[in-house]
C-alpha cells in the first residue's frame, strides 16, 4: 500500500508542476501560483459548482479557514472550468480537498469531510511544518 501511495504521490506532483504558465485561465494560473509562491499549507479544494457535496465541504472549508486563520492558505478549483486538467491531478471524484505543503501533495480526501476530521488534518499539516522548520 505504501508503495502505491507514494506512486500516486510523485504521478500527482508531477502533474501539478507541469500546470503553470500554459494553462489558459487566468483565474487559474493564479490559483497556482498562489500555491506554488506560499510558504503556508495548503488546502486545495477541487469542486463542481453544481454538486450538494462540495457545497457541504465548501462550507466546512470556510470554517476550517477561519479558525486557522492565517496559518493555512486555501485556494479552490472548479472542475467544469478546468476538467482537463484533472487526469493530471489523477481526482476519482468531487469534492476532493487536497493538503500540500511546499506544492507538494500530503493527504488527498475524496468525498464530504467532517469538520471534526479535516480540521485535525489541517492541526496535523500544520505542526509538521512548524516541526520542520524548527530542525532547520
Amino acid at each position: 500500500m505504501a508503495n502505491l501511495l507514494s506512486f500516486t504521490t510523485k504521478k500527482f506532483n508531477e502533474g501539478f508542476q507541469k500546470m503553470n504558465a500554459e494553462t489558459p485561465e487566468i483565474i487559474y494560473k493564479a490559483e497556482v501560483n498562489k500555491i506554488k509562491l506560499s510558504n503556508k499549507p495548503i488546502l486545495l479544494e477541487v469542486r463542481n459548482e453544481c454538486c450538494i457535496q462540495s457545497e457541504i465541504t465548501d462550507r466546512i472549508i470556510k470554517k476550517i479557514e477561519n479558525e486557522f486563520n492565517n496559518r493555512i492558505l486555501v485556494a479552490r478549483i472548479d472542475y467544469k472550468t478546468h476538467r482537463a486538467l484533472f487526469p493530471e491531478l489523477l481526482l476519482d471524484s468531487l469534492p476532493t480537498v487536497l493538503l500540500m505543503n511546499n506544492s507538494r501533495l500530503i493527504k488527498s480526501v475524496n468525498g464530504t469531510i467532517s469538520r471534526i476530521n479535516l480540521k485535525d488534518l489541517v492541526a496535523e499539516l500544520i505542526e509538521n511544518q512548524l516541526t520542520k522548520a524548527e530542525k532547520k
